[in-house]
Formats: structure tokens, sequence, C-alpha cells
């Protein structure tokens, strides 16, 4: 049995240009002050040039690492420790995205 997934994509509000464009990258710039989720905007306007990594990568290190780390022989297990895994660091970067934008503001 599968965890249940939602197709819920989160959305940039930084501005007009940046408006419901969704999240595709994350900014793992040692210096930069704004250190965030990143749409396509984003990166064009506040990380050029910055190092980024892909949400699509950054969830298959988190599937990786929990495997490598884990070692759980049930499929079922495993896949609820990945989803869990996912949801905490979403929640995080949730909350770092909103300090970013307090920040900003």
């Amino acid at each position: 049995m599968q965890p249940e997934q939602t197709a819920e994509v989160a959305t940039c509000t930084r501005g007009q240009a940046h408006e419901n464009l969704p999240f595709i990258m994350i900014c793992l710039e040692k210096d930069c002050a704004r250190k965030r989720l990143c749409c396509l905007s984003c990166i064009d306007e506040l990380h050029v040039k910055h190092e980024l990594i892909s949400l699509k990568k950054f969830y298959k290190y988190v599937e990786d690492t929990a495997y490598h780390n884990l070692k759980l022989n049930d499929r079922d297990e495993m896949l609820g420790v990945i989803t869990a895994a996912q949801n905490q660091v979403i929640d995080n970067l949730e909350k770092i995205r909103t300090a970013c934008n307090y920040k900003i503001d």
C-alpha cells in the first residue's frame, strides 16, 4: 500500500513577476542572504550564478539518503518514512521562506 500523495505545488508570492510561479529550485549558495525556494523569476533576479539544486534532485537525495541510512526491508514502511521526511523538509523550507519574506518586507 503506497502512501497517498497530493499534487499540490507551492508557488511564489514575492511580487508581480513571481506571482503564482511554482518553486523549482533551492538556493544553496553559502553567502546568499536569500537562501530560499526559488521560482524562475527569483533565479533571474536574485540568484544569478548561485549554487542551486532542483526540487526533483533534492527529493531524490532525501529518498536515497533515507534508503541507505535506514536499510528498511518493508517497502511500505520505507515509503512512509520517505513521505514523512519530504513533509518535514517542505515544512522547514516553508518556515525559511516565511522568515526570508518577513526580512525582505
